[in-house]
């Protein structure tokens, strides 16, 4: 009977290192019985599916995508996309697939604490110059994003609330903390077998003065900041990561309020199993709120600029308009 596993994110949950380990490994799956599929797939994601999921040519690309499921009907046929996570792609996927494939696909998704998810989601779009705000902006313009059962509840409606795998991305949950391992244990990929497969592991989180600066050079010159990025991430240089230095605990506390009734929901349908849901220990009340006084501030800013300005002589030299 043919299967098929589709990993829908979300993003900022260890997406690219799955992804990694599925394109970096795909001939070792394929005697194990799985098929990582290439229709709609551009080097290690199928997010030219969702790219094109509004246009014209999404009939014909998931037809390739069914055809190519059709033609191995004894695999396990598996596609990623942490771009998947809309209700839109839900109702796509759903006219696309006949009902001989719908009622045998399994959904995977990792959802992250929501204050965690909006911070990394910020620091995302302000590296890559697409935000310029304050972090509480941000929030205020795309706090409906971590609200996820508004978007679970679509693909149960239309595969089933059994179709999906739903799990915290909290590292206690995984063995070795690694969520590849997780997800490849989703799969029912034998722990032997994948033992020695290589990957690249998930994306640094830079700190927010690093990805500030990367903005601002992204928006006003020609540098390749992406090539920074990934220097950056591989070396690791003092002030260039951090994590948590978006919003004091006061903060993410009332930013949490503010999804516990969809975090309820998202428990009772999809996590039952998962008790708390999130750990929120750090914020519990009492957390004092430990502020950078402004000789930190400056000092941070100082070492991310010179780790960024260290990236970019090792990189690559560039005129800036």
């Amino acid at each position: 009977m043919t299967q098929v596993i589709i990993h829908i994110g979300t993003q900022k949950t260890g997406s690219t290192a799955i992804q990694s380990a599925l394109f970096s490994n795909a001939e070792a799956l394929e005697p194990l019985g799985y098929h990582f599929v290439k229709a709609g797939r551009r080097r290690a994601a199928h997010n030219h599916i969702a790219v094109s999921s509004r246009g014209p040519e999404i009939g014909a690309l998931l037809d390739e995508v069914v055809a190519e499921i059709d033609a191995a009907p004894d695999k396990i046929h598996i596609l990623s996309s942490e771009m998947f996570f809309r209700t839109s792609i839900a109702e796509t996927l759903a006219a696309a697939f006949p009902d001989r494939l719908k009622d045998n696909i399994k959904f995977i998704a990792y959802v992250r604490r929501q204050d965690k998810f909006l911070e990394a989601m910020y620091k995302q779009l302000l590296k890559n110059g697409r935000f310029r705000g304050t972090p509480a902006e941000f929030v205020e313009k795309k706090q409906h994003s971590a609200a996820y059962t508004q978007v679970l509840d679509v693909f149960a409606r239309h595969f089933g609330q059994a179709a999906l795998s739903v799990k915290p991305f909290e590292r206690r949950l995984f063995d070795g903390g690694d969520v590849v391992r997780d997800f490849l244990k989703e799969l029912g990929v034998p722990e032997a077998a994948s033992a020695s497969w290589s990957y690249a592991h998930s994306n640094v989180t830079l700190s927010r003065e690093a990805s500030q600066i990367l903005g601002q050079m992204s928006r006003n010159t020609d540098i390749n900041t992406r090539q920074l990025i990934r220097f950056l991430a591989r070396k690791r240089p003092e002030g260039a990561v951090r994590t948590g230095d978006c919003f004091q605990p006061s903060e993410r506390r009332a930013l949490m309020r503010l999804y516990r009734e969809d975090n309820a929901q998202l428990k009772s349908k999809y996590c039952p199993q998962f008790d708390p849901m999130f750990d929120e220990s750090d914020i519990a009340p009492g957390v004092p709120d430990e502020a950078p006084s402004r000789e930190e501030t400056a000092a941070r800013r100082e070492a991310a600029l010179r780790a960024v300005m260290r990236a970019l002589g090792k990189t690559h030299t560039s005129t800036v308009r």
